[in-house]
């Protein structure tokens, strides 16, 4: 633990932040990122190449990487070149990166045929013994509960099989932190059928949604690791319609209490809260 913490401060100093930093938001650890990034390898410095006078300090702005193992991605190079911020982009400043170091790092591609990382959530995690860490499996900033550890098999694993690692994405609203919003398995009426589905049969709204093409009705479940429901709340979206809220508010509400408890929430086979 005494290593890992070291290695965190060592991130920070380099100004690879997991959470602050860019105008978008934290958009997830390394694993989700990988999905929509070029390229992700486990890489090994081999050069630092371009500098930058920033802040009256001079940094790293690009650096050349021999790829070790790729993760996932196109790329026959054996090094590569990668860019981080040069003052004004969207990257972490590669200030503090030393010649021989190993990352892992997920890449998007720029021109000249080079690739770059961004700054909006975790791209770039230390490699040491063929084990890297930080918060490589969380959806978004509201799902962290402490950095991990992986062997690097096994973060090619989660690359490869995403839905067998990510953790689900919980609520930031106070009061619902222990509730999950976004699931690989969500509540069930039944084992063959989501509460949305559920209701949308049972409620038979056809008719009125041809009539009124933009009417919805829109409410927040709360349902607990047991498959209890713990609790419901109507929305007030533009979009919601107040007739359909009168039509079938009561029968909505006796519908979720004549088939509570539902079959719960998983993640991982273990049963959680969600909403």
């Amino acid at each position: 633990m005494k290593e890992l913490s070291s290695i965190i401060m060592f991130m920070f100093a380099l100004n690879i932040n997991p959470i602050i930093g860019c105008s978008s938001g934290w958009n997830g650890g390394i694993v989700k990122n990988a999905q929509e990034n070029d390229l992700t390898i486990h890489g090994k410095v081999f050069k630092l190449k371009t500098f930058k006078t920033i802040y009256e300090d001079t940094v790293s702005t690009s650096i050349e990487v021999e790829i070790i193992t790729k993760l996932k991605g196109d790329e026959d190079r054996k090094i590569i070149t990668i860019w981080g911020d040069t003052g004004t982009d969207c990257r972490p400043y590669l200030s503090g990166i030393q010649v021989g170091s190993e990352w892992i790092f997920s890449l998007y591609k720029i021109g000249n045929n080079e690739y770059a990382v961004s700054i909006c959530g975790e791209h770039i995690t230390p490699v040491k013994d063929n084990k890297t860490w930080g918060y490589i499996l969380y959806n978004d900033i509201c799902s962290i509960d402490e950095p991990i550890i992986l062997s690097i098999d096994s973060i090619q694993n989660a690359i490869n099989k995403p839905s067998e690692f990510i953790f689900p994405t919980k609520s930031c609203k106070d009061g619902e932190s222990k509730y999950f919003t976004d699931v690989n398995h969500p509540p069930r009426i039944s084992k063959d059928k989501t509460i949305h589905q559920f209701l949308k049969e049972e409620l038979d709204i056809k008719n009125d949604l041809i009539k009124e093409l933009d009417a919805t009705i829109t409410l927040d479940i709360y349902v607990s690791k047991k498959g209890e429901i713990e609790k419901f709340e109507y929305k007030n979206y533009l979009s919601d319609s107040r007739k359909m809220k009168r039509k079938y508010g009561r029968k909505i509400i006796n519908l979720l209490k004549s088939k509570s408890p539902v079959v719960p929430a998983k993640h991982r086979e273990d049963s959680i809260p969600m909403k």
